[in-house]
């Protein structure tokens, strides 16, 4: 064993390894003694690991502390991710604030770097349920989002909020007054959602976050959010 994992696994407690110890034995035992085959106790293996703190290492540092590939490591990560790392929402949104400190533009688009599977799974997911276009790119481990998708997909992250609701109800307010620079929304026209949305995509991603941070009302998951990409941007 790599000294690194060696010290990993002498710092945890003597409760999180009673803990761990019950996880493996549990898992390993529910198909019946030996019915595990190597690949699946790899994968079991891989999930003592990552909740003994390997889950803080990069794809790259995983791989060198356990002598794999990194190819074989993001097929680990995806086998856990589905079987041992199915996250709650709550923990999703917390797991993607801290994300959101490393957010990028990159031309029309805002990226994220996420290299946890399970995470972006939980992501993709929200947004193939509520028709929202991915954007795919070379890198699988950007998630990436447009200006213009970014009410739609905080709406989607944190329904209860009703941000669109509220942000409509903060434009009327305002008269249709975006930002003091002059951006403006008829507010006469009616539709105002879909006149900000057409503002959000024309302005680009700087423009959009500093539009939707002056709208999103404070206290909300959807502000921390927002905040978060315009601090890292």
């Amino acid at each position: 064993m790599n000294k690194n994992s060696e010290k990993m696994i002498a710092n945890l407690s003597s409760d999180k390894k009673c803990e761990l110890f019950d996880f493996f034995l549990n898992e390993y035992l529910k198909g019946g003694f030996g019915s595990m085959n190597k690949s699946d106790i790899d994968v079991l293996v891989y999930a003592v690991l990552q909740k003994s703190g390997m889950d803080e290492l990069s794809d790259y540092d995983a791989s060198i502390e356990l002598g794999i590939t990194k190819q074989r490591i993001r097929a680990l990560q995806e086998k856990y991710s589905i079987r041992y790392d199915v996250i709650e929402e709550d923990v999703a949104i917390d797991r993607f604030l801290k994300k959101l400190r490393h957010a990028k533009i990159e031309g029309a688009y805002i990226d994220v770097p996420i290299q946890d599977i399970a995470l972006k799974n939980y992501l993709e997911a929200k947004l193939d349920a509520n028709d929202l276009l991915l954007h795919k790119q070379l890198n699988s481990n950007i998630f990436r989002l447009r200006s213009d998708d970014l009410l739609s997909f905080i709406d989607i992250l944190v329904p209860e909020d009703q941000i669109s609701k509220e942000v409509i109800a903060k434009i009327i307010e305002n008269e249709g007054a975006l930002t003091n620079e002059g951006i403006n929304i008829d507010v006469k026209k009616g539709d105002i959602k879909t006149q900000l949305v057409d503002v959000l995509r024309k302005k680009g991603p700087r423009v959009a976050i500093q539009i939707l941070t002056g709208l999103i009302p404070g206290g909300t998951v959807a502000k921390t959010v927002i905040d978060a990409i315009a601090s890292a941007v």
